[in-house]
């Protein structure tokens, strides 16, 4: 199996296969992002095709990419984006549905594992759907996708101490609150 270093550089030099490579190995993912991001299965296909179609034009064009997984990840949400706003242009105002708002994660499936624990699952959820809609990016990109700093620095464009920030506050809150609520719950 080509590296994906490799497959970069054959797409650039025109080689159909390696496009093609790249485009199986990541659609799965970048569709489960993407739905994540905005909600949205139709436009996120779009997109998702829209990306590759430009990859390929521009593919001569094409600089070298340190990381392909991240470099994806971050056209995406770029093109997702303009979507979205083009999307809302067309639309009333009282129209605007603002996507990100239900940014959902199942972080959940993370944390906790065990049937047993169904209250706590419940508690995680309710805390969850408290963070902002970034601060849930932050999550699904760190543990559901398992994205380093770095990626989701490129990814969401903040710098890496933000990222980290994003995300210790975060466990501090989803923390907090689930200890707030297992206390309050055991002492009734």
């Amino acid at each position: 199996m080509q590296s994906e270093e490799q497959l970069w550089l054959e797409l650039k030099k025109g080689n159909r296969d390696a496009f093609e490579m790249l485009f199986h190995r990541y659609y799965e993912d970048l569709y489960r992002y993407g739905i994540k991001f905005c909600g949205n299965k139709h436009m996120v296909e779009d997109q998702i095709q829209n990306l590759y179609l430009k990859i390929w034009m521009r593919k001569k064009r094409l600089g070298d990419v340190k990381g392909i997984k991240t470099y994806l990840w971050t056209a995406l949400r770029r093109e997702l984006i303009t979507a979205m706003k083009k999307r809302d242009k067309r639309r009333k105002p009282h129209q605007i549905k603002y996507d990100n708002d239900s940014f959902s994660l199942p972080v959940e499936d993370i944390i906790i594992k065990k049937e047993q624990e169904r209250f706590k699952k419940t508690e995680l959820k309710k805390v969850i759907d408290t963070l902002s809609p970034r601060q849930k990016e932050i999550l699904y990109l760190r543990f559901y996708e398992g994205m380093s700093y770095d990626e989701i620095e490129d990814i969401m464009s903040v710098n890496y101490q933000v990222a980290r920030n994003y995300l210790s506050q975060c466990l501090k809150t989803i923390k907090d609150n689930i200890n707030e609520n297992i206390s309050s719950k055991s002492s009734v």
